[in-house]
């Protein structure tokens, strides 16, 4: 009788156990899933905007690099 009950209670913790994991796992999920269409949405309202190109944002110099002289 108590092995039955053990059993059981344990078959039960698991079951929750489970139960809570692929909750966690679904909304990570999910998550992940709503931040990559956003991603991809700007980014292809960046493409749509400029024209069906991709903007290549390196030639776009809006700083410039300079050389720092060593002072001794």
């Amino acid at each position: 009788m108590l092995k039955k009950l053990q059993r059981k209670f344990i078959a039960i913790a698991m079951l929750w156990v489970s139960i809570i994991l692929i909750a966690i796992v679904g909304t990570i999920n999910i998550a992940n899933y709503i931040s990559t269409n956003e991603a991809l949405d700007a980014r292809l309202k960046l493409i749509v905007g400029n024209g069906g190109i991709f903007p290549d944002l390196l030639e776009q110099k809006t700083w410039e690099w300079k050389a720092i002289k060593p002072t001794l």
